[in-house]
């Protein structure tokens, strides 16, 4: 009974990130994007960067690419150094969705892909992510 009530409140979780994500898709194709620096890096400026802090104080940040992918980069706990941007992968049409899952560490993250369907990934405490996974939503 645990095991099904985690899992319903994981899956309420993942439709809330996809819900919110569905209020960022622009109207520009992608092929007509704006793109613009942030962080070092060229990214598609239609979407704002997301961000979340840890409970250790580390910030994590997510954009979209160029390339339509969901990047992302952190820092220490102290904001003194970022890592170098890493490419979680997907193709994007939407900004990137954050939601806190049972703990501060523990975080959904949610797109609307080029596909119109709903996809997410969830980072696990230890900061391990899942693959990406899709949801039997489509949005125009």
């Amino acid at each position: 009974m645990v095991k099904f009530q985690k899992y319903r409140k994981l899956k309420a979780g993942v439709m809330a990130v996809v819900a919110v994500a569905t209020l960022a898709v622009a109207t520009a194709p992608a092929a007509e994007a704006s793109n613009c620096k942030f962080g070092g890096v060229t990214i598609n400026c239609d979407y704002p960067a997301s961000k979340h802090v840890f409970s250790d104080g580390a910030l994590q940040q997510f954009v979209i690419g160029t390339d339509a992918a969901v990047w992302t980069r952190w820092t220490d706990p102290q904001w003194t150094s970022w890592s170098s941007w890493e490419s979680m992968g997907g193709q994007a049409r939407s900004g990137v969705a954050i939601k806190q899952h049972y703990t501060q560490d523990s975080i959904l993250i949610g797109v609307i892909g080029t596909d119109g369907y709903g996809w997410s990934k969830y980072r696990q405490p230890s900061g391990t992510w899942n693959a990406w996974q899709r949801y039997g939503v489509s949005f125009p």
